[in-house]
């Protein structure tokens, strides 16, 4: 879209930021890097919403377990093709779910302990 039209990206003030994310627990600091894109020149302070893995909670719980415990324990391997994957732990995947965790998930989440 901005490459075919006069688009911009606005900063977001830090006081805005840290409003927002008291209420929405969901969002997260971001920066948009200014190589990102040829028309951007200058770093831009945003928000975002982190990467989430759903699941129907009727997914079989010992699959969502073995899914969850992959995406942990093999993060160091996931972050070498995938720059997304470089900031994933499991204290970040349970910091603000947008919806309740899949009982697989939870339960590998507890043994981990990152939920209580």
């Amino acid at each position: 879209m901005a490459a075919s039209s006069d688009a911009r990206l606005l900063p977001i003030d830090a006081d805005l930021i840290k409003k927002v994310m008291a209420k929405y627990k969901t969002f997260v600091p971001a920066a948009v890097p200014a190589d990102s894109y040829n028309w951007i020149d200058a770093h831009i302070s945003t928000l975002a919403v982190e990467a989430v893995l759903m699941a129907r909670r009727d997914l079989d719980n010992g699959l969502v377990y073995q899914l969850a415990k992959t995406l942990v324990e093999k993060q160091p391997e996931l972050a070498q093709s995938r720059v997304e994957a470089r900031k994933f732990s499991g204290r970040r995947a349970v910091r603000a779910p947008a919806v309740p965790l899949q009982p697989g998930a939870e339960k590998y989440y507890r043994e981990i302990g990152v939920v209580k």
